[in-house]
């Protein structure tokens, strides 16, 4: 997995929020209606961050995610 600071530098703010997002499991569609964004357009979203972090799925993305510290367990 590529480095933290490597891969959160390169993110938008809104490309962070949906793997905020992603890590708190949430679907397309729950993404979509949290973000306000066609539901296309959420998946183009998901898939861009996937890539741009080098990372494979959203399992990892939510790793990445717990360990860059951008979600922490139990929502705290």
């Amino acid at each position: 997995m590529p480095s933290v600071q490597t891969v959160y530098g390169g993110l938008t703010e809104w490309e962070t929020e949906v793997l905020v997002r992603i890590a708190r499991g949430l679907s397309g569609a729950e993404i979509m209606e949290r973000l306000v964004g066609a539901e296309p357009m959420i998946r183009a979203q998901v898939s861009r961050v996937l890539v741009k972090a080098g990372l494979r799925g959203r399992t990892k993305a939510a790793v990445f995610a717990y360990e860059a510290r951008l979600v922490r367990p139990n929502g705290r």
